[in-house]
């Protein structure tokens, strides 16, 4: 009896030692378990610590490279708008503006300014001059200008006249119309062309002159039915 005895009690241990076994197998396979599921957590926070702070950072630099693009797009499309617009105020001026302004100097250059009767070239078929008042003209000056200008007509005493603020009306006439007109060829008159332009300078009485542009230093006046060189002095 006491040996059945002592054998049950070795068993109870031996199970007993067993159970002790598993429990501690189990209990450290828990342990190394929970350890690795931390250190998974901690690796996946400390991965998403790492990766927030990059993706901050690419967005900041995304950012800056935007502005400093489109600062750069505003720049360029400012200066753009600048220089047209520079080019524009420079490159597009009126050229009837021009053309006129061109215009008004040439006519200023021929017209104004002081003239000397040089010598009698031609005579309509009648005149009123005779040879020694004809005589008497050559030398005389005349003066035109925007103020006033010197009359010329059919008696010398009309050179003693002086038209104040004159009008000078400038038109082309034909050759045929001219010697038609006015008994004279333009060859006489050392003209060629098929057409002459004549300028006829009064005031609002009537009063005034008539003359033809042969070119800038060299006109020719009319008056009394004779045809003078006058020389730009």
């Amino acid at each position: 009896m006491a040996h059945k005895k002592e054998c049950g009690n070795m068993k109870k241990k031996f199970i007993a030692g067993i159970i002790a076994v598993v429990i501690v197998a189990v209990g450290g396979y828990i342990y190394v378990n929970s350890n690795k599921s931390n250190d998974k957590s901690e690796n996946k926070v400390a991965s998403s610590k790492k990766s927030k702070p990059q993706k901050a950072e690419k967005k900041v630099s995304d950012n800056s490279t935007a502005n400093t693009a489109q600062s750069a797009n505003e720049n360029s499309s400012s200066n753009t708008s600048t220089n047209n617009n520079s080019s524009s105020a420079k490159t597009n001026p009126n050229p009837q503006d021009a053309t006129k302004a061109v215009r008004e100097k040439s006519q200023e250059e021929i017209y104004m300014g002081t003239w000397v009767i040089k010598k009698d070239l031609a005579y309509a078929p009648a005149s009123t001059y005779s040879k020694e008042d004809i005589n008497k003209l050559i030398g005389k000056k005349l003066v035109f200008s925007a103020d006033s200008a010197t009359c010329f007509g059919d008696s010398i005493s009309d050179m003693d006249k002086t038209v104040k603020t004159p009008m000078y009306q400038k038109t082309s006439v034909l050759k045929s119309d001219f010697e038609q007109n006015n008994k004279v060829t333009l060859d006489k008159l050392g003209l060629s062309g098929s057409t002459v332009t004549q300028v006829q300078v009064q005031d609002a009485s009537g009063n005034g002159c008539v003359f033809y542009i042969k070119d800038s230093k060299t006109m020719i006046l009319s008056g009394g039915g004779v045809y003078f060189e006058i020389d730009k002095q």
